[in-house]
């Protein structure tokens, strides 16, 4: 695969960065009624308490999710239900701040890319409407149908930079920016010249 390569690059995080907070619970949400919502949750809360402490790794966590929630959807249905909620709901989760820096960055001629642990699904009719490259984790299809599983790693921590790089010719960028807002974005942020952590400039 040929990289492609821009003379500015722009690398940001979605949930919680670009949005206010996480999507992957915001889009469950929108895909069942309150009572499944919150009795899924439930069944699930001893293994996202230990992740959130760092005693279950996040990719077993997420598909946990995905399997309890989403499993034996049909991929067209899975995806339906993601351009809609990308239509109807990830517009009102985005900070004005995120919206303003993202036009900013276009009118300089910048290639922007948002890179994220969510799933393309959920997140990718956004990204196209405004013109934003989309890096983010695939999800498994067998017979038609999710599995719960990943197809590949999640894209978070290094993972985030591993791909970037085999996408991106960093090398022919004159400036690259990077924004995210948890600990796990710190790699990307450090191959950028230009890092924002928390919306804040990170020296």
């Amino acid at each position: 695969m040929e990289k492609k390569s821009a003379d500015i690059l722009v690398f940001m995080d979605l949930d919680g960065t670009i949005t206010r907070k996480d999507t992957l619970f915001a889009f469950i949400r929108y895909c069942f009624n309150a009572g499944r919502y919150y009795s899924g949750l439930a069944r699930l809360a001893p293994y996202l308490a230990m992740n959130r402490v760092g005693l279950y790794p996040s990719a077993k966590a997420k598909e946990l999710v995905l399997r309890k929630f989403f499993g034996e959807f049909t991929k067209e249905h899975f995806e339906k239900k993601g351009d809609e909620f990308s239509a109807k709901v990830l517009p009102g989760m985005i900070r004005k701040r995120a919206i303003k820096e993202i036009a900013s960055h276009q009118s300089a001629g910048a290639t922007i890319v948002v890179v994220t642990a969510s799933l393309h699904a959920w997140c990718r009719g956004w990204c196209r409407e405004f013109y934003l490259d989309l890096i983010a984790t695939d999800f498994e299809v067998s017979g038609g149908k999710v599995t719960g599983s990943l197809q590949g790693k999640n894209c978070k921590g290094t993972e985030k930079v591993r791909r970037i790089q085999e996408q991106y010719d960093l090398k022919k960028a004159s400036k690259i920016y990077a924004y995210g807002d948890s600990r796990s974005d710190l790699p990307m942020l450090g191959i950028a010249d230009i890092k924002y952590y928390k919306w804040r400039i990170k020296k």
